[in-house]
C-alpha cells in the first residue's frame, strides 16, 4: 500500500482529526474558565493536554515491538522492508500526527507570537517537516522500519513528562501551588530526555551508521532494495541534524539542572 493510500485515506488521518477537532474545542472551553489556571493560554494548553496521551501510545506501541521476543530483534534486515503492520501504522500515525501538530503550532503562532520565542518556534519547525519527510520515505520504499520504531516512537518517551513540564511553564500559579510536583515532573524529563535522547540515542546511531554507511558508497541499486541513492544521502544528512538538535537540547537541559542546583532565576 503507497503511503498516500495511508496518509489520505487510513484510519489515522480520521481518528486524530476528530480526537482534535473534538478536543480543542472542549479544552478551550473549560480553559477558559475563571477558575482555570490556562485562561491566559487556552489554546496552547489544549494542544499539550491532547498530545500527551498521543505520545504515551507512540511510546508503548514501539516498545512493545522493541522489546518482545518476536519484535524488532528478529527483522530480517534493519533497512529494508515493511517488516510488520504495527511499524507502517506507527509511522503513518506520526506523519499525521507531526503534520497536524505543525498546523497546531503554525495557528498558535499567529494566536499570539510571544508564546515561543523565535529561535524555538524555527526549530520546532524544521523538526517538523524533516521528520515528516523521513516518514514519507519510510512508507515510500519500506526503508529503516527498524530504526523508526526508535527514533519515532521509544524517543518521544521524554515528550510524556515534558508536556505536564509546559503546563506548569503556562501557569506560574499552578507551579507555586504544586511546587513539589512541578520539581518532580522537571527532573523526569530532564533525566528520560539525557537517557533516551542523549545515552541511548547516540547508542543506537553506532548501529544505524554502521548499517546505512555501506549504502551511501554502493553504486548496486538492487543492494539499495531500489532506494534512490540520494534519499541515502537525504537520510544521512537528515539524522546528522535530528541528532545534533538532541545535542543542543541536551546542552540547555544540563544548563537547566546546573541553574536550578545554583539556584539561579532563569533569564528567557
Amino acid at each position: 500500500m503507497a503511503w498516500t493510500d495511508l496518509y489520505f485515506h487510513g484510519d489515522c488521518l480520521r481518528n486524530l482529526l476528530v480526537y482534535y477537532a473534538c478536543g480543542i474545542p472542549i479544552l478551550i472551553v473549560v480553559f477558559r474558565s475563571s477558575s482555570s489556571p490556562f485562561k491566559a493560554a487556552a489554546f496552547d494548553a489544549a494542544t499539550h493536554v491532547l498530545a500527551i496521551p498521543i505520545h504515551v501510545s507512540m511510546v508503548y506501541v514501539s516498545a512493545a515491538i522493541w522489546f518482545a521476543a518476536d519484535g524488532v530483534s528478529t527483522f530480517p534486515s534493519r533497512l529494508h522492508g515493511a517488516h510488520s503492520p504495527v511499524c507502517t501504522w506507527l509511522i503513518t500515525f506520526t506523519l499525521v500526527y507531526l503534520s497536524i501538530e505543525f498546523v497546531l503550532k503554525a495557528m498558535l503562532q499567529i494566536w499570539d507570537r510571544r508564546l515561543v520565542p523565535k529561535s524555538q518556534e524555527t526549530i520546532q519547525y524544521l523538526h517538523h517537516i524533516c521528520t515528516i519527510l523521513l516518514c514519507i520515505h519510510c512508507l515510500s520504499y519500506d526503508f529503516l522500519h527498524y530504526y523508526a520504531m526508535f527514533y519515532i516512537g521509544i524517543a518521544e518517551g521524554s515528550s510524556i513528562p515534558l508536556g505536564f513540564m509546559n503546563l506548569f511553564k503556562m501557569s506560574p500559579d499552578l507551579a507555586a501551588k504544586y511546587p513539589t510536583l512541578n520539581i518532580t515532573v522537571s527532573l523526569c524529563f530532564c533525566f528520560s530526555f539525557l537517557i533516551i535522547r542523549v545515552v541511548w540515542w547516540l547508542k543506537v546511531n553506532m548501529m544505524y551508521w554502521t548499517d546505512i554507511a555501506p549504502l551511501a558508497n554502493s553504486a548496486n541499486e538492487s543492494a539499495r532494495s531500489g532506494v534512490p541513492l540520494v534519499h541515502i544521502y537525504l537520510w544521512l544528512f537528515a539524522h546528522f541534524f535530528l541528532t545534533a538538535m538532541q545535542l543542543y537540547w541536551a546542552s540547555k537541559v544540563v544548563k537547566g539542572i546546573i541553574r536550578t542546583a545554583k539556584r539561579k532565576p532563569r533569564v528567557d
